[in-house]
């Protein structure tokens, strides 16, 4: 869809031209219609926070809105095989980063966080747990 075919889309919407938008989440970001009465999800979101996001779309006026999410058991699995389950890091994985980051010792350390992929997927478990606590950051610029 272009621009133009989009912007014309959510000003009929918004003039009550329409009464029904099919879209994808992207579309919807950024709109802020204040009288929309539903959100229909024909799959389940990422997220909860991104539920939350999407159907923050409705009811902005503060009337009575509904939300929907219609799925099914293969939407599911498919969410949490491909999404949830890939989105964790494993306990070999944390142990390992762990491990790589700390060297087992206590003490000051020195983190190449944006060169190594296995710790920018822990380093957050690391810190909500109180396992490591950033002392400071800085950004090492090489001159070639």
């Amino acid at each position: 869809m272009t621009a133009r075919e989009r912007h014309s889309i959510i000003e009929n919407f918004r003039q009550n031209k329409l009464d029904v938008i099919f879209a994808t989440n992207a579309f919807g970001m950024g709109i802020d219609i204040p009288d929309i009465r539903v959100v229909i999800h024909f799959m389940i979101p990422e997220s909860v926070e991104q539920y939350y996001q999407e159907i923050g779309r409705a009811a902005r006026d503060k009337a009575a809105a509904n939300a929907y999410i219609m799925y099914s058991n293969k939407n599911i699995h498919v969410r949490k095989t491909h999404f949830i389950d890939k989105s964790f890091p494993s306990v070999d994985n944390i142990d390992s980063c762990f491990s790589k980051i700390t060297s087992n010792q206590i003490g000051p350390k020195t983190m190449k966080y944006f060169e190594d992929e296995e710790i920018q997927q822990c380093f957050s478990y690391f810190l909500e747990t109180g396992l490591i606590n950033i002392l400071c950051k800085c950004v090492n610029r090489h001159n070639h």
